[in-house]
């Protein structure tokens, strides 16, 4: 009792159906319950909303167990006061056992303040690490410094986030012919690398093609820009066995007529061999029309 459109044979509604088994209606979107008004639980002292049998209450279960309020969606606890943890000194929000605190713990071992979120560092102030020359935060000891750390063995500048290269210049690599930027030895460049064999430019950002001129491609008849080897076309090529023009970006059709179809009577686009129509085609087994993009029925009457 309802309106499908037959998009994978999903429900679309435009009402919701009675569902006597659990008091409630029922959307038909994939079976899915989404519901005006909530089904009692007993067992929870709860309300549930039917959307895939999670709890959604109106008010907090209480759990004496953990001395907390317990909110039923996915029995995740979400509190609205924290629960003392006198093990680490610091009040714990039960959301996933994760602790999320009003103070910091004092690690007298790192010299810093610990916040216990996942028992992640996140300090007021930087440690000194001496056998780096530089400041640390702790945060997942990563670090992030005020001051770049000179090395030799690359004539750059070392930010010691992750120890990747991030530099104020650019390294000469005469191998290449060209500026080396250090961020994960990539080559950004500010001129472009001449390519003979390809009768391009090559920008050495991973070796990929970005050129200035496009390629002529005598066997396709079209030209070829070489980011990738990819077609980027200025015309369509023809092709009489599809009465159609083809875009050869990655050989996809993009016409600029319909193709008839007369076994379907519509016309058909040759993007993938879709189809994408004028006109909507008659099911009669349905009593609706049928938009065969994808042989998606789209309708616009009762099944």
């Amino acid at each position: 009792n309802t309106h499908k459109a037959t998009l994978y044979g999903v429900y679309n509604t435009t009402k919701l159906v009675y569902d006597s088994s659990r008091n409630t209606h029922k959307a038909t979107l994939y079976g899915v319950y989404n519901t005006t008004e909530l089904v009692y639980d007993s067992s929870r002292n709860t309300h549930k909303a039917t959307l895939y049998g999670v709890y959604n209450t109106t008010k907090l279960v209480y759990d004496s167990s953990r001395n907390t309020h317990k909110a039923t969606l996915y029995g995740v606890y979400n509190t609205t006061e924290l629960v003392y943890d006198s093990s680490r000194n610091t009040h714990k929000a039960t959301l996933y056992g994760v602790y999320n605190t009003t103070k910091l713990v004092y690690d007298s071992s790192r010299n810093t303040h610990k916040a216990t979120l996942y028992g992640v560092y996140n300090t007021t102030e930087l440690v000194y690490d001496s056998s780096r020359n530089t400041h640390k935060a702790t945060l997942y000891g990563v670090y992030n410094t005020t001051k770049l750390v000179y090395d030799s063995s690359r004539n750059t500048h070392k930010a010691t986030l992750y120890g990747v290269y991030n530099t104020t210049e650019l390294v000469y690599d005469s191998s290449r012919n060209t500026h080396k930027a250090t961020l994960y030895g990539v080559y950004n460049t500010t001129k472009l690398v001449y390519d003979s064999s390809r009768n391009t430019h090559k920008a050495t950002l991973y070796g990929v093609y970005n050129t200035t001129e496009l390629v002529y491609d005598s066997s396709r008849n079209t030209h070829k820009a070489t980011l990738y080897g990819v077609y980027n076309t200025t015309k369509l090529v023809y092709d009489s066995s599809r009465n159609t023009h083809k875009a050869t970006l990655y050989g996809v059709y993009n016409t600029t007529e319909l193709v008839y179809d007369s076994s379907r009577n519509t016309h058909k686009a040759t993007l993938y061999g879709v189809y994408n129509t004028t006109k909507l085609v008659y099911d009669s087994s349905r009593n609706t029309h049928k938009a065969i993009l994808y042989g998606v029925s789209n309708i616009n009457g009762n099944d």
